[in-house]
């Protein structure tokens, strides 16, 4: 189940960049800036929305997904911390904003044709990753509480398990310790007493 969620968190971060964006430009066009109670922003010279979906929108999903890949984000096999999470996501928007920088400053030879479009675009791209991944990280978790995905694991050796390892394994929700065996032998009779 592991790989089923780790899996599942590209197509998800591409919609939450996507929706980001849109979002990004919908605010930026009805002039809204998002501090209660001030106006700070004029009419603004955005381009067309079409323009704007192809230049930008789906380059920045592609590129927000390649940063989260080389960070890491997309391990088939693994569950991290929500800190580690968040600070990954947080990473990922900020790299993902220099790279948007640059990429205007040093190829296109122009400003981004707005800064508030851009600091709204990084803040709802950590928002609703950040979201996105929470609600599935607890989906998984209640999964696991109910069974789906648990990984049952036998330890197979003349030593015996060392007790911080058994200690880990009957601690953590993704596994079910069964036990020590000494030899293969010794697992087949397990399994006819079982059968």
């Amino acid at each position: 189940s592991e790989a089923l969620f780790g899996a599942i968190r590209v197509p998800l971060d591409a919609l939450a960049v996507f929706v980001s964006l849109w979002l990004s430009y919908k605010l930026r066009q009805a002039n809204v800036d998002l501090i209660p109670g001030v106006q700070l922003l004029e009419q603004s010279g955005l381009p067309q929305f079409s323009y704007y979906l192809e230049t930008f929108i789906i380059p920045g999903v592609v590129l927000f997904v390649v940063i989260a890949a080389f960070l890491r984000m997309y391990a088939l096999q693994l569950t991290v911390g929500a800190w580690n999470e968040i600070g990954n996501i947080m990473l990922a928007g900020v790299l993902w904003l220099v790279f948007v920088m640059a990429w205007y400053f040093l190829v296109v030879k122009q400003l981004f044709y707005s800064r508030i479009l851009l600091i709204h675009s990084l803040f709802f791209i950590t928002l609703f990753v950040a979201l996105l991944r929470g609600s599935l990280t607890l989906l998984q978790r209640w999964l696991l509480k109910r069974g789906v995905g648990v990984r049952a694991v036998l330890s197979i050796g003349k030593s015996v398990l060392a007790q911080s390892a058994e200690k880990t394994l009957t601690d953590d929700i993704r596994y079910t310790y069964l036990g020590h065996v000494r030899t293969f032998a010794d697992l087949e009779m397990r399994e006819r007493k079982e059968d």
